[in-house]
């Protein structure tokens, strides 16, 4: 494995402290520790609003239209399907 990169993981503190007493013991080299800790948290947290906000702004916008899909697609009840 390569050694893991020098980044900050992450810019937010740990909200709970790390078990001293695991219940499941893995290695510290298992890969989903260390992917756990390469993670940039925040960056990913911040991704997550910014796909949010979209998901809701594209509701919003069909909610304005009243349209619940796009008119080409094959759902829609304006080419003949169900509407669903």
């Amino acid at each position: 494995m390569p050694p893991a990169s020098r980044r900050p993981r992450s810019r937010q503190p740990e909200l709970f402290p790390r078990s001293k007493r695991p219940i499941i013991e893995i290695t510290p080299n298992h890969r989903l520790v260390q992917i756990t800790e390469e993670i940039d948290w925040t960056e990913l947290e911040e991704l997550r609003q910014r796909v949010a906000a979209a998901v809701a702004s594209i509701g919003a916008e069909r909610q304005r239209t009243g349209s619940a899909c796009t008119a080409d697609a094959p759902c829609c009840s304006n080419r003949g399907g169900d509407g669903r």
